[in-house]
């Protein structure tokens, strides 16, 4: 058992410390814990297995995002029947990948119905991580891996908890459903649209959500939005970042026809998909996920505003 223990900040330096800070940059943090949701149905699983999948193939990147360390991956999936998962690794083998260092476990393998909360449960994982030494964990999904009401934070306290102890020092990466009422929803807000107590994401490094684009938000990385291409075969490939230069573009229109707009506002109407019209409407507007983002680039162009501030403050 590991015990308390405090150190100076020269001794602190001088502990044991991975050389690298991601598996896979912006989106794993080595022994960093990601939560990657969206609805059902939404590829979640093809996205995690086609990273899992790249890590263990030492692969130089994963749809463009570098991946810093290789090895070994642990993929337990309690989501899908053995038939489906298992065409899905083949289509993953005539890709060209190999698969002998990705190790899974499924609904046939595992104590049915899992609960990590289980100390038995528990110590099995914890046997199986240590004999593989993964530099990743997947599990997949979150909701089927422990009993228990999942709005409540204390318990998911508790299953993030050991599912991390398990897990050290691997990278762990939970898949995860969206909130039913965020579904159809413009609302960019990754702490808002996970499913559960707001614990969850507030306990992770690295959020991502899969729907028509990814939206990631990080400790490290901030707010930012990818463009995605679903394959038929089910496969998602991120196709590059949302461009600074479209929310620029969209600023320069707003200030052509409203040359006193504030950049707040600007940004509140370029976020909610109304800078084009003809007469976007007199409101705040939406201030939710990447406003300060899209308010932070646009700024610059907003000398008026600054031009008042010293104005009001002489």
């Amino acid at each position: 058992m590991q015990k308390l223990a405090f150190y100076s900040g020269p001794d602190y330096l001088e502990l044991k410390r991975d050389p690298d800070k991601w598996v896979i940059e912006q989106l794993l943090p080595v022994g960093g814990t990601t939560n990657l949701y969206g609805k059902p149905k939404s590829r979640k699983s093809f996205m995690a297995l086609e990273m899992a999948a790249a890590v263990a193939n030492q692969r130089s990147d994963w749809s463009g995002f570098k991946i810093r360390k290789t090895g070994p991956v642990a993929y337990l999936q309690a989501d899908t029947p053995r038939g489906e998962w298992a065409e899905r690794v083949e289509k993953l083998q005539r890709r060209g990948y190999d698969t002998s260092k990705l190790f899974f476990a499924d609904l046939y393998t595992i104590p049915y119905p899992f609960n990590i909360l289980d100390t038995d449960h528990n110590l099995q994982l914890l046997e199986q991580v240590k004999t593989l030494d993964p530099v990743l964990v997947v599990i997949d999904t979150l909701r089927e891996v422990f009993r228990g009401n999942e709005n409540d934070s204390d318990i998911m306290r508790d299953v993030i908890g050991n599912l991390t102890a398990v897990s050290r020092p691997a990278a762990v990466l939970l898949l995860s459903h969206a909130r039913k009422d965020s579904i159809t929803s413009r609302d960019d807000d990754l702490m808002d649209g996970n499913r559960g107590s707001s614990y969850i994401p507030g306990r992770m490094d690295v959020i991502i959500k899969l729907g028509k684009k990814m939206t990631l938000e990080g400790r490290a990385t901030g707010h930012r939005e990818f463009k995605v291409r679903h394959h038929r075969d089910g496969w998602v490939a991120v196709k590059g970042m949302v461009e600074k230069d479209e929310w620029l573009r969209l600023a320069r229109i707003l200030l052509g026809k409203f040359p006193s707009l504030k950049v707040a506002q600007a940004a509140a109407y370029i976020i909610s998909g109304t800078a084009e019209d003809e007469n976007p409407e007199e409101e705040e507007g939406v201030r939710t996920g990447p406003w300060r983002t899209i308010r932070d680039t646009i700024t610059p162009l907003f000398k008026h505003e600054e031009e008042d501030e010293w104005t009001d403050a002489a």
